[in-house]
């Protein structure tokens, strides 16, 4: 009886999501109108699965939940700050927005240029090892992992204009 209740919590519908949606403004690819920040924190969602609905998203928040991965969050093409501190992850960034290019060709091409991601906040998360994923967000700035259990550390290299990192 519990599970289901808890499955039942765990799940947001689009329309309860949409309660998230703040800041209309251009979004900076489709140069069009759109929402582009949605704050689903402490919503105790089990999955990021409802962040595919809205992919215009440039700032999210989903921290306080109960989330594993993040690999819901590759159709989100634009996103450049990202929230998901005090969750369950096991990996750094575990998501790769789509990028256009020989190997993965597509006709809507000019909007998957891949991660813009700047700012990433993945504090008190289970993370034990930054490194596999970490390359695919270049332009990464700020990497918050404070409260974590990372034992190693890797592929720093390729982030140039990486300015904050926090392992405390």
């Amino acid at each position: 009886m519990f599970g289901v209740l808890n499955d039942l919590k765990a799940k947001l519908s689009v329309e309860d999501a949409r309660m998230g949606l703040k800041t209309l403004g251009v979004h900076p690819v489709s140069l069009k109108h759109a929402y582009l920040e949605l704050d689903l924190s402490n919503k105790g969602l089990s999955t990021a699965e409802i962040c595919e609905s809205f992919p215009n998203i440039i700032y999210l928040d989903i921290s306080g939940n109960k989330i594993t991965t993040l690999k819901n969050l590759d159709a989100m093409t634009a996103l450049i700050q990202l929230n998901a501190s005090k969750n369950q992850l096991r990996e750094c960034l575990d998501f790769l927005p789509l990028h256009c290019n020989s190997e993965t060709p597509t006709s809507s091409g000019h909007t998957y240029i891949g991660s813009m991601l700047t700012f990433a906040d993945l504090s008190d998360n289970q993370i034990t090892d930054v490194g596999s994923f970490i390359k695919k967000h270049p332009f990464l700035e700020c990497l918050i992992l404070k409260g974590n259990k990372i034992a190693v550390v890797s592929g720093l290299e390729d982030l140039k204009f990486l300015k904050v990192l926090d392992l405390s």
